[in-house]
C-alpha cells in the first residue's frame, strides 16, 4: 500500500508566508516605543484660562528627561492660542536634580527680553513649576536660578 500525500497549493503557502509577516510586524510595531507622554500647560492669550497640550518626547534624549522637557516647555506651545511661558530667546545653562531638588539656570535673556510692563515673573515660575511637577512628580522642591543668581524657590 503506497501512502500519498496531499500536495499543497499555492494558495495555503502565501497565506502562511504572510500570516508570519504580519505577526512579526504586529510584534515589531508592539515593541516600538513611541516615546514618553509628556503634558504642557500654558496660559491662554484670549483669557486667564490654561491649555494643555500633549506630546511625546524622546525617552533616551542625552540630555536627559527633565532637560530634555524644559527645552520643550521653552520652546512654546504648538498652538498659537497660547502665550510661551518665558520670553523668547531664554535658554537652559543647566538643569539637574538631587535627592528630589531641581536646580534649574535659565540664561539672563529671560529677564532681558521680558516686557517690564506685561511680565508677571511670579506667575510665569508657578506655571514652569506647576508643568514640572505634573510630569515628574518625585520632585519636592525646585530652584530657578538666573545666571547663577537664584530668582525663585518654591
Amino acid at each position: 500500500m503506497k501512502v500519498q500525500f496531499a500536495r499543497l497549493k499555492p494558495f495555503f503557502i502565501l497565506a502562511g508566508i504572510f500570516s508570519v509577516c504580519l505577526s512579526f510586524s504586529i510584534v515589531m510595531w508592539a515593541m516600538h516605543s513611541f516615546g514618553l507622554r509628556r503634558t504642557f500647560v500654558y496660559k491662554s492669550t484670549a483669557s486667564d484660562s490654561l491649555c494643555i497640550e500633549t506630546r511625546y518626547l524622546s525617552s533616551d534624549s542625552a540630555e536627559g528627561k527633565i532637560q530634555n522637557y524644559i527645552d520643550e516647555l521653552i520652546l512654546g506651545s504648538i498652538s498659537e492660542r497660547c502665550q510661551n511661558i518665558f520670553p523668547k530667546g531664554t535658554t537652559l545653562l543647566s538643569c539637574f536634580e538631587r535627592n528630589g531638588e531641581l536646580y534649574v539656570d535659565f540664561s539672563d535673556d529671560l529677564i532681558r527680553n521680558a516686557d517690564p510692563k506685561s511680565t508677571n515673573f511670579s506667575e510665569a515660575f508657578a506655571l514652569f513649576c506647576n508643568n514640572i511637577q505634573r510630569n515628574f512628580p518625585k520632585l519636592q522642591k525646585i530652584y530657578i536660578f538666573i545666571n547663577g543668581t537664584e530668582a525663585y524657590k518654591q
